[in-house]
């Protein structure tokens, strides 16, 4: 009897493939061909379904013709199998994926990795939006495309190394991963490393050029302050070139300087302020600065300052407040609204000669003024609460009646010491004076300490002051 060796065996089988193939070709049995795509990542299928009388696919059959296609990795068989039931019903299969290769994973050497945060930050931009957030709902001036960042916050760390793997094709063919060092990312300005960590130096907007990340401390905006840029919000300095839009809100951690008109909505600067175009509010802008406030001209607006105010042209219709001297420029003229001065006031023009109300005050702590006020309001409720006490007590006393009105009656004589103090603070510069280089309209009231003076009459080149003998408020002519 004779037997077969393995070298027949599989050339038997071979032409019993070849010879079911070339038949299924010529006849109605369904049939199946293999492409394999050009970079040998992927193996498509193609499935004819048979004629009426013609044989259907075969598990068998599909092996055979992958492996005559040289597919040999990566095959999907539940797909395989799915797309052979389709046919079988018959449905045409066109380009259905059954393999797929392995892409290589390079080595990942030891470097420093950004924090997340900061990663991402640097793919959208966008710090404030959410997924899923309601977009009729979002307010997009809060949008920004800044990423700010503060002192001591950790940036990057190092990764330690991580191995790849060579990748494999649908024809088993090997495709090695890459293995060539990546470009480090290098910590620049301000920024600290420490134990395999950097951490920034300061607070400010953090940048990266994907070869290096630094930390700014000073924001500069080459345009205007809109929905482009959104609210500013931003802990240390803050150079804006173009304009502040009307409704933007400004929040400098430190010095604030605007090239353009500042549209002042919110302005908050704990720095000082150069308002080079000038400040327009349109009767209800807020600008508070804790240090020297220096602009063009004031308009419609709320300007406070804990140091002195500079302006080049004129305050008009405004409410300016500042714990320092105020001065204009050569023309400078100060029209309408108030003008509250912890030190002397300089202009060139009060009022005008439609008598427009002015008031300038000098000499007077604006934040103790309201300091005041708070504890006058507290007084006169704390005195209605007495009396309503002492009604009920009257009434029904008891010990709990009692206890609050002797609580009530201590806090109001804690209250009174405060508000002397606050009141001699509101008043303590006596020396201040009021100078006008120009003229002074009917129209303008005079405010030095707590004596008023009211214009009736055109002055021109007068110097209001303090009268230590009456305690009101005289002026003199300026040689």
């Amino acid at each position: 009897m004779a037997v077969m060796t393995t070298r027949e065996n599989q050339r038997s089988d071979n032409r019993d493939d070849s010879y079911d193939r070339a038949r299924r070709a010529k006849s109605t049995d369904a049939r199946a061909e293999v492409t394999v795509s050009a970079d040998g990542m992927q193996a498509m299928v193609t499935m004819r379904p048979a004629g009426r009388r013609g044989r259907q696919l075969s598990e068998q059959y599909l092996d055979h013709v992958l492996d005559g296609a040289g597919v040999s990795s990566g095959v999907d068989r539940d797909a395989l199998v799915e797309a052979m039931h389709e046919c079988n019903k018959g449905r045409t299969v066109e380009n259905r994926i059954v393999a797929r290769g392995e892409e290589p994973i390079p080595d990942k050497p030891e470097q420093l990795v950004l924090q997340p945060r900061l990663a991402r930050s640097g793919e959208d931009g966008d710090q404030d939006s959410e997924d899923g957030e309601d977009s009729e709902q979002l307010d997009y001036r809060s949008r920004s495309p800044f990423v700010v960042v503060k002192r001591g916050e950790e940036l990057a760390f190092i990764r330690r190394f991580i191995p790849g793997r060579d990748g494999q094709s649908v024809r088993g063919e090997l495709i090695l991963r890459d293995t060539q060092a990546t470009p480090q990312l290098q910590p620049g300005k301000n920024t600290v490393s420490e134990g395999g960590r950097v951490f920034a130096a300061c607070s400010g907007r953090f940048i990266t050029d994907g070869t290096q990340f630094w930390v700014e401390d000073t924001l500069e905006i080459a345009g205007d302050v809109d929905y482009t840029t959104g609210h500013i919000n931003f802990p240390g300095n803050v150079v804006i070139t173009g304009l502040v839009k009307d409704r933007f809100r400004v929040w400098a951690g430190g010095d604030l300087e605007c090239h353009g008109t500042l549209d002042a909505f919110e302005v908050f600067c704990k720095g000082m302020l150069k308002a080079r175009g000038g400040i327009i509010g349109r009767g209800r802008g807020l600008v508070r600065v804790l240090g020297d406030v220096a602009a063009k001209f004031i308009e419609n607006s709320v300007v406070e300052s804990k140091s002195s105010v500079s302006i080049s042209g004129g305050i008009l219709k405004s409410r300016v407040y500042c714990l320092g001297e105020l001065r204009t420029g050569k023309r400078g003229r100060i029209i309408g609204g108030e003008v509250r001065s912890g030190g002397s006031v300089f202009c060139n023009q009060l009022g005008n000669e439609a008598q427009m109300p002015t008031t300038v005050v000098a000499g007077v702590n604006f934040i103790a003024e309201r300091k005041l006020q708070k504890l006058i309001e507290r007084r006169e409720q704390l005195l209605e609460l007495l009396n309503e006490l002492d009604r009920r007590i009257a009434q029904s006393p008891t010990p709990k009646r009692e206890r609050r009105r002797a609580d009530a009656a201590r806090l109001l004589e804690r209250l009174a010491a405060q508000a002397g103090e606050f009141s001699e603070q509101a008043t303590a510069n006596r020396e201040a004076q009021i100078t006008v280089q120009g003229r002074v309209h009917p129209g303008v009231t005079v405010v030095i300490g707590a004596a008023h003076f009211t214009v009736e009459e055109p002055l021109k080149r007068v110097r209001f002051a303090l009268d230590a003998g009456t305690g009101g408020v005289t002026y003199e002519s300026l040689s």
